[in-house]
């Protein structure tokens, strides 16, 4: 593991999201947080995710792009805590799984897992899903990578990653799942055996407490002269369990120094202009910590920015303190904690059963002799006095703030999604699911009115004493084009009767046919030839709809050998040329998918900016007699021969099996819809006939060349 970076410029929490080329495709991401922006999440933080640069949020264009990467990824997750949750992010692309854990326990861990086609990321640290997170708290975390040319990691995060499933069972699901296991093995072939372990990674809230793991990490031939803990929250507890409870453990094991030392680090607090008090309860102003023979000091954490982080004089602004770290010296080893465990109860689960303490994740580390000296830049610069605690120094502690009173959630909810009618897979239907074990009484699920004075529009209401798990609801079209574009529904239920807002999912199988806008209308033909011959974008397809239409859509204006503007979109020879022109821009658009991921492979091959989809739209002018059935079946053809030449190319082992599969459910949606061009114009395609013998002749072609299946 890298040492912690002194370096202000290797800092940024942001700039550790991007990744190299040599990583290949970013195939997925799974997230965890206590909290988390949808603005932040969308604005800054996939954009480093997803490799955007430059990213302008008011740009319909800039949406749109980060859409089709979305679709090229084969899962993208964030599990929260149900607490915290107020909106999801605009994409329903992203799984967006509140928590709610019950017993006073939070969903606490900060994890970012990255998994590339080459490569594993895996983000450790206390910064929550937040601006403040990632570009203004002091924060701690930890980066773990490894691919086929950096190893020395690739254990570390498969440790982390093998109790993934057990620590969120609750809602661990099969994206989750699917994730994980491709992580673990590309991991597991680069895993190197028989190294000295002296990092570990650690998750709360799981059999064993973070400080029982912690400890039994010190070497036992040493003792401890000093106990560093930074931590923004403390437990407001009389008695002060989680200190008096460290203290022993460590004297019962005999690893204490006789003259070791405790440091609490805290928030700060103004007290004057230019001084800080450390801010904790009252209740460590009023114990005597020498009760137990420790010598337990306080003192505030410097908020100050320097002027070299921001690159700009004169600039005051303080940086509040959501770092944790706790790190114990010796005589030749130190050994830090580095995570999203704040020093509290919970935290730590100093409780008699570690199972009720949060979920937390954190990393281990440790060094001795000169190896160490790095993880002194874990501690950060303090200010203000040293206060001893030794009873009757209140006056000299800030109080923090209360915290905010919980709101209720629907905990009996596991997820509301959308997913594919088993009657009609052309329908979305909404699925909810339930834990039958904490229904208490009646619910329903509505949406939100359109306008003040409307309504509300219940989709579903819970029957008297039914025993379901799950409940499958058909909606209507315009009940599911609100449900795309608000995404979001609210719970009423036994204990709310304002109920809360909870997020939309969407199911694996069915995020395909997921519209890259919603609302925007099907291309015309034309709209796909001019992107095929490069002469728009892919983004400029789907314009904003709240955007001022300037010419109508489909309209193609050139000028003519005269100088006149003639629209061509409706004359057919013109039609034909410019579809020919576009066939060299179909094959390099499936050659760039043959080598990108399996939801960029079925996009490219399927989605609505594809041969398919231009397959489509020719069949249908010629069956409303917009162009003849003869230049629609030509069209047809010249299609299929780009998708047998697509059929073998140099696919990785991995995606070749289902390259196959799409490149033959094309093949097989062409063959229909030149059925059903033989059964408008059936004169047209005779079999003796001109157009017959053309098509023959091609398919006999890819056929001899061994193309053709």
């Amino acid at each position: 593991m890298n040492q912690p970076h002194s370096d202000i410029n290797q800092r940024k929490l942001l700039d550790k999201l991007n990744s190299p080329p040599e990583f290949g495709p970013l195939m997925g991401l799974l997230a965890t947080t206590f909290e988390m922006q949808p603005e932040f999440f969308e604005t800054d933080f996939l954009p480093a995710v997803l490799n955007l640069g430059a990213w302008d949020d008011r740009s319909w264009t800039s949406r749109i792009e980060i859409e089709r990467k979305l679709a090229c990824m084969k899962s993208a997750t964030v599990i929260m805590d149900a607490s915290r949750y107020r909106n999801r992010p605009r994409s329903l692309r992203v799984n967006i799984v509140p928590v709610s854990l019950g017993g006073g326990r939070a969903l606490h861990s900060k994890i970012v897992l990255l998994v590339f086609e080459k490569a594993v990321r895996l983000l450790v640290g206390s910064a929550n899903l937040t601006h403040q997170g990632y570009r203004e708290n002091r924060e701690v975390a930890v980066v773990l990578t490894a691919h086929s040319k950096k190893r020395d990691q690739a254990g570390l995060i498969l440790s982390a990653l093998s109790t993934l499933p057990e620590i969120f069972k609750t809602c661990w699901n099969s994206e989750c799942d699917q994730l994980k296991d491709e992580a673990s093995d590309l991991l597991s072939e680069w895993i190197r055996p028989n190294e000295d372990e002296n990092e570990w990674f650690i998750w709360g809230g799981g059999g064993e407490p973070i400080w029982k793991s912690f400890i039994s990490r010190w070497p036992e031939s040493e003792r401890i002269k000093r106990v560093t803990i930074v931590s923004p929250f403390w437990s407001d507890d009389e008695k002060h369990t989680s200190l008096v409870t460290l203290v022993k453990e460590l004297k019962g094991k005999k690893i204490l120094d006789e003259n070791f030392d405790i440091r609490l680090l805290t928030e700060a607090a103004p007290d004057t202009q230019s001084s800080y008090k450390p801010m904790l309860p009252s209740s460590f102003g009023n114990f005597d910590f020498r009760a137990f023979g420790a010598i337990v000091s306080a003192q505030a954490v410097d908020p100050k920015v320097l002027q070299e982080e921001v690159g700009m004089e004169g600039f005051v602004r303080n940086r509040s303190l959501h770092a944790k770290v706790v790190m114990f010296e010796g005589e030749a080893t130190s050994l830090a904690y580095m995570g999203s465990g704040n020093f509290t109860r919970r935290g730590w689960s100093f409780l008699e059963n570690p199972l009720r303490g949060n979920i937390e994740a954190g990393v281990v580390v440790r060094r001795a002799e000169k190896g160490r000296k790095g993880l002194s830049a874990l501690i950060p610069e303090t200010c203000g006095p040293v206060l001893e605690l030794i009873g009757g120094v209140t006056e000299e502690l800030s109080e923090p703030e209360s915290e905010p009173e919980t709101i209720p959630w629907p905990g009996f909810i596991k997820e509301i999604l959308l997913t594919l009618s088993p009657e009609d897979t052309d329908r979305l239907d909404l699925l909810i699911l339930v834990t039958l074990e904490e229904v208490k009484g009646s619910w329903e699920v509505y949406i939100s009115p359109e306008k003040a004075g409307d309504g509300e529009d219940v989709v579903f209401k819970s029957p008297l004493n039914d025993q379901k798990r799950e409940f499958r609801v058909r909606l209507g079209r315009q009940q599911l084009n609100r449900i795309l574009r608000e995404q979001e529904v609210i719970v009423r239920w036994w204990d709310s009767d304002e109920g809360r807002l909870y997020p939309i999912n969407v199911s694996p199988e069915a995020k395909h046919t997921l519209p890259i806008s919603p609302g925007t209308p099907n291309f015309s033909e034309q709209n796909l030839i001019l992107y095929y011959q490069g002469r728009i974008s892919w983004e400029d397809l789907f314009p904003d709809p709240e955007a001022e239409r300037t010419k109508e859509a489909g309209s193609v204006i050139v000028e003519d050998d005269y100088g006149r503007r003639v629209d061509t979109s409706g004359i057919q020879s013109y039609q034909v040329r410019e579809f020919v022109e576009a066939l060299k821009g179909i094959i390099d658009d499936l050659k760039s998918a043959s080598r990108s991921t399996e939801p960029a492979m079925r996009l490219a091959l399927h989605g609505p900016i594809s041969p398919i989809a231009l397959a489509r739209v020719v069949t249908d002018g010629a069956l409303n007699d917009q162009k003849s059935s003869v230049a629609a079946g030509f069209q047809l053809i010249e299609i299929l021969g780009c998708l047998e030449v697509a059929r073998n190319y140099d696919v990785s082992k991995k995606c070749a099996r289902v390259w196959k599969e799409f490149i033959e459910e094309a093949v097989e949606s062409i063959d229909l819809l030149i059925e059903k061009l033989h059964l408008k114009s059936p004169e047209s395609f005779k079999r003796r006939g001109p157009f017959s013998k053309y098509e023959r002749s091609i398919r006999n072609y890819f056929k001899s060349a061994g193309i053709a299946k």
